[in-house]
């Protein structure tokens, strides 16, 4: 039973009704592969992922592009990517990339600020995330239930990434999902000359 299906696109990346929520999945994934590292202290974990060959033929931003706008958040924090932990500075990061500023987030993408706290819903996430601070500080982090607005866990640190639309599409900011893959992966192809035939038909 696959842990995760990396979707496809069915039009251009990013377009068609469900784009949104297909790019943020499909960036979702790849965040999950980065962080999975196996060189690092901790035991990296097994995931059965299931592709199409649409998706893989898909580009997805360089992990370098995806790194440099992976926004690393834990409680304490004086700094966000170089600038002073403010509410200001993460709303500007937020909506620099995409992000609607309302009253009261709603859906993924969505960013809110009262105050000392900024509400951040992340795409890909179920819950949006609560970050409240005190002066140039992260003080806490939560996530929350958007129509009760309770709070639901508290979190130590959050990392949220969320790419400026379309800078990745094309030239060196672009790869394939190959590129999140271990040397060690093991790769099953389930019917390989259909699926050397549908992607000589893609391509």
């Amino acid at each position: 039973r696959p842990d995760e299906m990396f979707p496809a696109w069915e039009a251009l990346p990013g377009e068609g009704a469900a784009g949104g929520e297909i790019e943020a999945e499909r960036l979702r994934l790849c965040a999950r592969l980065r962080e999975n590292d196996p060189t690092s202290d901790a035991r990296p974990e097994s995931i059965v992922l299931v592709a199409p060959i649409q998706a893989l033929m898909q580009p997805v931003p360089t992990p370098d592009a995806l790194e440099r706008n992976t926004l690393r958040m834990p409680v304490g924090a004086r700094t966000l990517n170089g600038v002073p932990a403010t509410p200001d500075a993460l709303v500007a990061w937020a909506v620099d990339r995409g992000f609607d500023r309302l009253e009261l987030v709603e859906s993924p993408g969505d960013v809110a600020r009262r105050g000392d706290i900024v509400d951040l819903f992340a795409p890909g996430e179920t819950n949006p995330y609560r970050v409240q601070f005190c002066g140039d500080e992260v003080e806490s982090i939560r996530s929350f239930d958007v129509g009760t607005q309770r709070s639901i866990d508290t979190l130590r640190s959050i990392a949220v990434t969320a790419l400026p639309h379309r800078s990745w599409t094309a030239g060196k900011g672009a790869t394939d999902l190959l590129d999140y893959l271990p040397p060690d992966t093991l790769v099953v192809l389930d019917g390989p000359s259909e699926i050397q035939n549908l992607g000589e038909t893609i391509h």
